[in-house]
């Protein structure tokens, strides 16, 4: 169970009594897992109050993913916004990525990516397939595991360089194990598509990832995930009447 402790750990601020065991690769096969008990999480406050009020449910369901994950993957996002945005080459994206304040690019990427995950919960909320909320957070961290195994670490004293070196194809395969017998259930045929089109859409970030920065780093990888969760949602929403509810 260390790895799934770890786990935690790596992927949100919920405390964790015990030794820290800092980042372990035996963590990356537990990912879609953590991912799939935050989205579950979100999940049960959308449904409780979505009833009365889709819109405020909405609103305090996006709230409680970043509170649980501490911002991390929109931090993530930001710093990518910044530092792909405004270096023009490899070490200095690297130098704005590792900088700790926010730009402009940074503070409307957050921006957009919130107003997204808003919208698009309101709508599978009112459709009834807020289920979407488990599976998309699952395969958004399979994501991460996806780009670590194909992809060596750009910064090698990085905070995910422990992970990214120990990544390996047996880490991809029971991650993926994991989506799968999670998303197919509460999604069905869609679910399988929606697995695709993330690999997909993940396959050229990477490519995009490796052409400017030689690799990938922590934020590069809550990116990836924050994208390929927010694209989810927000397909999922646009056919919502196809995708949900599921028996």
């Amino acid at each position: 169970m260390r790895g799934l402790l770890s786990a935690i750990r790596i992927l949100t601020a919920v405390p964790i009594p015990g030794r820290d065991a800092g980042f372990s690769a035996a963590a990356l096969p537990w990912f879609p897992v953590v991912g799939a008990a935050l989205g579950a999480t979100c999940w049960a406050l959308a449904v409780a109050v979505g009833p009365r009020w889709p819109e405020g449910a909405a609103i305090l369901s996006v709230v409680l993913g970043v509170i649980l994950t501490g911002g991390l993957h929109l931090d993530g996002l930001a710093d990518t916004a910044d530092g792909l945005g405004g270096g023009r080459d490899r070490e200095r994206a690297l130098a704005i990525m590792k900088d700790s304040r926010t730009g402009a690019f940074g503070a409307i990427a957050i921006t957009l990516a919130l107003i997204a995950r808003t919208l698009a919960t309101t709508r599978l909320i009112v459709s009834g397939a807020a289920v979407w909320l488990i599976a998309s957070s699952a395969i958004g961290r399979l994501m991460q595991i996806d780009l670590m195994v194909r992809l060596p670490s750009a910064r090698p004293d990085g905070t995910a360089a422990a992970l990214v070196n120990g990544a390996r194809w047996s880490h991809w395969t029971l991650g993926l194990m994991s989506c799968a017998i999670i998303a197919l259930p509460l999604c069905g045929a869609p679910g399988a598509a929606a697995l695709t089109g993330a690999f997909c859409l993940n396959s050229a970030m990477g490519s995009w990832f490796k052409r400017r920065i030689g690799g990938v780093t922590g934020d590069l990888l809550g990116a990836a995930s924050e994208i390929s969760e927010t694209c989810m949602l927000l397909c999922a929403a646009f056919l919502a009447e196809k995708v949900g509810p599921h028996p």
